[in-house]
């Protein structure tokens, strides 16, 4: 295979074996031909390129300012054609073999207002017992900032109303004592009076949904209800921390 083919070689490869779509061929062509305009200028050849070399051309990809996940996919341009090469016995090794895809910048989180917060827990229903759950929990998770799934399995006994915490049960069963604040603390009292108390002893946990364990799902379905109630878009959730800027002062 003649020097000036390599490139040509390896898209006819992409096109004919392995079946790629034509855009998905021209971001190919595009890395590569990067990477040839680089390799001319700095008189190198394709098969002499070392890591170092490929290092400094994605340098200059990254002083041209190009996005972090166009650089991340030169890489993998780059890396792909030297494995082609290899097969081919073109060069005895793959230059990117050392070199760390680089990291994704990670988007930042969805954060609602403190107008929309409010908006958003006002929107459960305040009379019903199931109302008074929902809204309940809704202060719980804005309190505290716990996981859904640590706020769901909340039982009565790790309440400590008075003294104004609650003690949870995280990953790996790890347990930690959370501030909870007084209107979490008021909402709790209120649902909790929606029962006896031969039920609420009956039953330890303390969210009950139709006298079961409430699931994932179903705390997703009171965060949409609610949302759509407040006309405000819904998200996914994971964790209260992601949308709400967590009020777990116990003076509040």
């Amino acid at each position: 295979m003649r020097r000036a083919t390599l490139i040509t070689t390896f898209l006819d490869y992409l096109r004919i074996e392995k079946g790629l779509s034509s855009t998905t061929i021209k971001s190919y062509a595009l890395d590569l031909t990067r990477l040839q305009e680089w390799t001319s200028s700095n008189s190198k050849t394709l098969r002499g390129l070392n890591g170092r070399d490929i290092d400094r051309h994605i340098g200059s990809l990254s002083r041209k300012q190009l996005a972090a996940t166009s650089i991340a996919r030169a890489l993998s341009t780059i890396r792909t054609f030297y494995e082609f090469l290899i097969n081919e016995g073109e060069v005895p090794s793959n230059p990117t073999d050392d070199i760390p895809a680089p990291k994704k910048a990670q988007p930042l989180p969805h954060v609602l207002t403190t107008e929309q917060i409010s908006q958003l827990l006002q929107a459960a229903d305040q009379v019903s017992a199931e109302g008074l759950r929902d809204r309940a929990l809704l202060e719980v998770l804005y309190a505290t900032g716990l996981r859904v799934t640590e706020a769901i399995t909340l039982r009565h006994r790790d309440l400590y109303l008075n003294s104004r915490f609650v003690t949870c049960h995280g990953k790996g069963n790890r347990e930690r004592q959370v501030p909870i604040s007084l209107q979490a603390i008021n909402w709790i009292k209120r649902y909790s009076s929606t029962q006896s108390p031969r039920e609420a002893q009956r039953n330890e946990i303390l969210f009950l949904n139709q006298g079961a364990l409430p699931h994932k799902r179903h705390y997703r379905s009171i965060y949409e209800a609610s949302a759509v109630s407040a006309s405000k878009p819904t998200t996914r959730l994971r964790r209260c921390q992601k949308f709400f800027p967590c009020r777990n002062s116990p003076a509040t």
